[in-house]
């Protein structure tokens, strides 16, 4: 198993997820497909009559701009290590840009993404979103402040025994594969039998040869910030965990565990909804 063709998006909020991409694809001898977002300006309907009508263009030509800038600048960054790059621009309104996002992702064995921050005008969790629920694919997220390339020394699985954390470890294999320690990690909620999920799991994967243990955390107050403290706690270098959510009047919610990650996240993390 491998990832050999990666979609990287370059949102109008990235910073770092140029340099930890093409890290992951020098790793597995992958090419990558550069998208870098530029969002079109939106006005209210009442302002738009009153506007001088360069404006809007003018505002959706920076966006542009911004984007080729995004763009060439990840394109030297791969070039440093060897990566090929296929760049483009996607460009449009924002739930446009999603959508087209989501459909392209479904063809890539892997879509690398920044952190989203708070600013939902400036993409924000709705890229993110997006490609997670839509795509059936895997989502590799890369902190905001993620300064080093991969590596792969310490790797969590967050495991409930749900479907979607199944998905997950199945679509991280290939990382998987390459770490040096993995470890199965489960959060108590004083359910039968939580110990011996982690355990079989463990079991399972040194099955495939891959040098792991299992532990059960103790909650310190949300799935989330028990998962991310314990990372931070042995300087985890990647999260594996599957992503939740619910359809509320046809639009995907975040679920709790999921939500906390995005916003709080230290490490790298391959979600799979």
């Amino acid at each position: 198993m491998s990832y050999k063709e990666i979609l990287v998006v370059l949102h109008p909020e990235a910073k770092t997820v140029g340099p930890f991409a093409a890290s992951v694809a020098k790793a597995f001898d992958a090419r990558t497909r550069a998208a870098s977002v530029a969002i079109d300006p939106t006005m209210p309907s009442y302002v738009i009559p009153e506007m001088p009508s360069d404006v809007l263009e003018q505002a959706r030509a920076a966006s542009q701009e911004e984007a080729q800038e995004r763009l060439a600048s990840y394109k030297a960054t791969a070039g440093e290590v060897g990566v090929d790059v296929d760049g483009f621009i996607v460009q449009g309104m924002l739930d446009r840009s999603a959508a087209q996002l989501e459909r392209l992702a479904r063809y890539y064995d892997l879509t690398v993404i920044e952190q989203p921050g708070s600013n939902r005008e400036r993409g924000g969790p709705i890229f993110v979103e997006a490609i997670l629920f839509g795509s059936g694919r895997p989502l590799l997220m890369v902190p905001y402040i993620q300064r080093a390339p991969m590596k792969l020394d310490r790797v969590i699985v967050a495991w409930d025994e749900s479907a979607t954390a199944a998905k997950a470890v199945s679509a991280a294999m290939p990382l998987l594969m390459r770490a040096a320690n993995v470890e199965v990690v489960g959060v108590s909620t004083g359910a039968e039998g939580e110990r011996e999920r982690g355990e079989r799991l463990a079991k399972v994967l040194a099955g495939h040869g891959i040098k792991t243990t299992s532990r059960l955390l103790t909650d310190v107050g949300s799935v989330s910030d028990s998962i991310l403290s314990h990372a931070a706690d042995n300087n985890a270098d990647l999260i594996v965990m599957g992503g939740y959510g619910h359809s509320r009047m046809r639009e995907l919610i975040l679920g709790g565990a999921t939500r906390g990650i995005l916003e709080s996240m230290t490490v790298p993390v391959l979600m799979m909804h």
